[in-house]
């Protein structure tokens, strides 16, 4: 990536933070405070920004994760159109993508399934890692789910 392009990355990092947490004052007033750190990052991680990137058609230049070319859209944006512009889309974003009330769910009650979701996304980034292995976080998800999915067939079998 460019020095260029990284300045911008970094400046929609920022811009992308400041667009999740007004949204989540204005349109999720009743969210605890408590459960807002969790919540954000879960908005701002690089696999929910790679998520959204592919499914809204954001590429970048070769060799770019996801995330940063959704980030370097993000400031793009602004600088075209300004903020309420760009709060305005990254809300839309967020409503089209999110299920914040699940999140929410997930983060204070999880179920069973949640758990073992967890546990089985850790030991797969623990094997790959081990491996040297790369992968992204949707394919990852994907695996994840298969897992999870095979197990529960499994055990409803039992």
């Amino acid at each position: 990536m460019d020095e260029e392009r990284k300045k911008l990355e970094a400046c929609g990092d920022g811009l992308l933070l400041a667009c999740a947490r007004l949204y989540l004052r204005e349109k999720h007033k009743d969210v605890p405070y408590k459960v807002h750190m969790r919540l954000i990052s879960r908005m701002i991680s690089n696999q929910t920004l790679a998520g959204i990137a592919k499914s809204e058609g954001i590429r970048g230049i070769e060799g770019e994760k996801p995330s940063d070319s959704l980030e370097v859209a993000i400031a793009l944006h602004y600088y075209s159109h300004g903020f309420q512009s760009l709060r305005r889309w990254l809300w839309r974003l967020f409503e089209k993508h999110l299920d914040i009330r699940e999140e929410v769910r997930r983060i204070l009650e999880p179920s069973p399934e949640d758990k073992l979701t967890k546990q089985v996304r850790g030991a797969l980034q623990m094997v790959i890692s081990q491996q040297g292995g790369k992968i992204t976080g949707s394919t990852l998800d994907i695996a994840t789910r298969q897992i999870v999915g095979q197990l529960r067939n499994g055990a409803e079998h039992v």
